[in-house]
């Protein structure tokens, strides 16, 4: 519950009050949940966009798109696994499992 529904809930004196305030958390639930919906359309939309461009490039690199599969997929893992552990900014490897990963 956000600090100001928590706020407002406090100062809440009469029944009216909170059946508003209880409508108003629900509505901040609803939108919060049609925004984590829409992020994930919005990934969903972003994967496709990245499979219609990039993957003719490495098909005509022949770039071995099993072993970037791996090495993605344990990337992904450790960046979930620091994300639970809290860490607000995970490094940026230059290997993974051995393999020297591009970097900017």
């Amino acid at each position: 519950m956000s600090k100001i529904a928590q706020s407002v809930q406090g100062n809440a004196g009469s029944t009216g009050r909170h059946d508003a305030i209880e409508m108003l958390i629900a509505d901040h639930k609803a939108v919060k949940r049609l925004f984590a919906e829409f992020d994930a359309l919005r990934d969903h939309d972003h994967a496709k966009a990245e499979e219609r461009d990039m993957f003719p490039h490495a098909k005509k690199a022949r770039v071995d798109t099993l072993a970037l599969g791996a090495l993605m997929a344990t990337r992904q893992a450790q960046l979930v696994a620091a994300r639970q552990q809290g860490a607000s900014k995970v490094p940026n490897p230059r290997r993974i499992d051995g393999a020297v990963v591009a970097t900017r």
